[in-house]
This record gives structure tokens, sequence and C-alpha cells, in this order.
């Protein structure tokens, strides 16, 4: 009978400190799981910064966008009615009057 209280007090042993290894795996993983759980914070936090400052880009380009396309409009309606103009029967009747400007001031120039 001593020889099966001393194995249950050996085995009892064992047991405590199989307990105090666990407790203190657990304790290991829950100081990982705050530290993981506090940069997931910070990640997602980062996260929302970065999606506003995308959002707000994506609005600026949309922006740039539809400046662009008004620019491009304007720049075709001018282009357009320049064309006009160079096909217009005075442009055509006024070019020797040009021609005789600029040899005038190509002369001036000397």
């Amino acid at each position: 009978q001593e020889h099966e209280i001393e194995a249950r007090q050996s085995e009892n042993e064992r047991l405590m400190k199989n307990l105090a290894e666990r407790e203190h795996e657990i304790e290991a993983l829950q100081s990982k799981n705050e530290h993981f759980t506090e940069n997931l914070d910070k990640r997602e936090r980062e996260t929302k910064v970065l999606q506003s400052q995308n959002e707000q880009l994506m609005n600026k380009l949309s922006q740039h966008n539809q400046e662009i396309e008004a620019l491009t409009l304007l720049n075709n309606a001018q282009h357009a009615e320049l064309q006009e103009v160079y096909a217009s029967w005075s442009w055509k009747l006024t070019k020797p009057l040009r021609r005789l400007n600029r040899l005038r001031k190509n002369f001036l120039r000397m």
C-alpha cells in the first residue's frame, strides 16, 4: 500500500509538472495571441486609412478625367473652327497679304 501511495504521489507530481508546463504554454500562446490581435488591429486601422486615401484619389482621378474630356471636346471644337477659317474664302483671299507682311517683317529684322 505504501508503494501504491508513492506511485500515486509520483504520478501526481508528474501530472502537476505537466500541468505547469501546459499552463506556461497557454500563457505563451495567450501572449502571442495578444500580439497578433494588436498587429491585426493596427493593420485594420492602416487599411481603413489607405482605403480612404484610395477613395479620395479615385475621386480626384474621376474629376481629372472629366476635365480632360471637357478640354478634349473644347480642343476638337476649336480645331474644327480653325479648319473652317483656313478653308474660308477670306483666308485664301488674304494669303498674298500675309506673305507680304511676313516678308516685310523678315526684311525689317535684317
